[in-house]
This record gives structure tokens, sequence and C-alpha cells, in this order.
């Protein structure tokens, strides 16, 4: 058995400011989704961790963002 692990590390401020809506954490969650492939596509039995990524969802021109 082996272990395929998919990290995000977004800082607390940056969530705060977007609010950490549903479409927010829903990016996160595909982003995990995404390092955690990647971590298998290597062969399992390790961690791939996507740091501070820049989210479309906190961007002033995604629909919502005021």
């Amino acid at each position: 058995m082996t272990v395929s692990i998919g990290a995000v590390s977004i800082p607390i401020p940056t969530l705060l400011a977007g609010g950490a809506n549903q479409d927010v954490l829903d990016e996160i969650r595909a982003l995990a989704v995404t390092a955690m492939t990647q971590a298998r596509t290597a062969g399992g039995n390790q961690i791939r961790q996507i740091i501070e990524p820049v989210l479309t969802t906190l961007h002033d021109d995604h629909p919502g963002n005021e």
C-alpha cells in the first residue's frame, strides 16, 4: 500500500480577505486533488504541495467579487 498526498498552503489573511466562500474552498480542494494526482502519477508514496497559489476566485474580475 502506498500513500499519495496533495496539499495546498494558503496564508490565512488571504482567505479572510476573500471571505473564504464556497467558490474559494472549491478551488482550493481542486488544487489539492491536482497535487494528489501528481503524487500518484509520480509513482505514489509521495507528497505534492502547492504553496500560495493565485486563486482565480479571489481576483476582482471573477463574478461575485465586488
